[in-house]
């Protein structure tokens, strides 16, 4: 597997952890209009209305993200249980299957890594052609 391929896996993953967001603060939105309790004037109605016809379009993305990111996931997580060492695996799952930022794989693996040094280890592994 190629970084390529990895990469494109990951910003599926984080274009579906967006749109998921997006959906949420929409739902988060939708739900303090209606339950303010305030009466509400005509134009309330209309924005509401237009808000869930957003909301509709928003899940239909979230939808279209999943199928994406379910079609290449068996090829990345195929890959990823390939790796023989067990720090490398995790690595690999932390980013381009959890979609974590590189900083935050450092923080999660621990001890005195970095981003570049997780960065490095992933690399490394990709350019020996070990897979």
């Amino acid at each position: 597997m190629t970084l390529e391929e990895l990469n494109l896996h990951f910003y599926a993953v984080e274009q579906l952890n967006s749109a998921k967001d997006r959906l949420e603060s929409m739902h988060t939105f939708l739900r303090a209009q209606s339950l303010d309790g305030m009466p509400q004037s005509s134009g309330d109605h209309r924005k509401v209305e237009q808000l869930s016809i957003l909301i509709d379009q928003q899940k239909r993305e979230v939808a279209r993200m999943e199928k994406i990111v379910r079609a290449s996931a068996p090829a990345v997580e195929s890959f990823i249980r390939s790796i023989p060492d067990n720090r490398t695996a995790q690595i690999f799952s932390l980013r381009f299957i959890a979609g974590y930022e590189w900083q935050q794989v450092a923080e999660i693996i621990g001890g005195k890594n970095t981003e570049n040094s997780v960065k490095s280890q992933c690399y490394r592994y990709l350019q020996s052609g070990a897979d």
